[in-house]
């Protein structure tokens, strides 16, 4: 399962769901909560964060508060249907490369990290 951070826009929730992919999607079902707790849901259930917010590098690297996984997305709003496709073809082709990652996905490029593991 994919928990999709507040960040995160509607229409790529919305293709994931379409692309099979289980979403839980914090705005409706939690709205308001912290990073931090998102990242505590993360690890306790072994799910992966998709979010356009930058902090949960910055509690990674920085803090040191740990994640499932994360994937953030860095793109221009025009750039919508370019970063689902490329969203929706990593996700279904890199399987081992969600758990214990952060990954930063552009348009231009895919940039992925080890993690320590939880």
């Amino acid at each position: 399962m994919i928990i999709a951070d507040e960040s995160l826009d509607n229409r790529i929730i919305t293709a994931l769901n379409t692309n099979n992919f289980v979403v839980y999607p914090i705005f409706s079902n939690s709205p308001s909560l912290a990073d931090i707790e998102i990242s505590i849901i993360s690890i306790n259930e072994r799910k992966i964060i998709i979010t356009q917010d930058k902090d949960f590098g910055e509690l990674q690297f920085k803090t040191a508060v740990k994640h499932f996984g994360v994937i953030l997305l860095r793109y221009h709003f025009t750039e919508i249907e370019m970063i689902k496709d490329i969203l929706i073809s990593f996700l279904n082709n890199n399987t081992n490369l969600l758990a214990n990652h952060f990954t930063v996905i552009t348009t231009q490029k895919i940039r992925t990290r080890v993690l320590p593991i939880i």
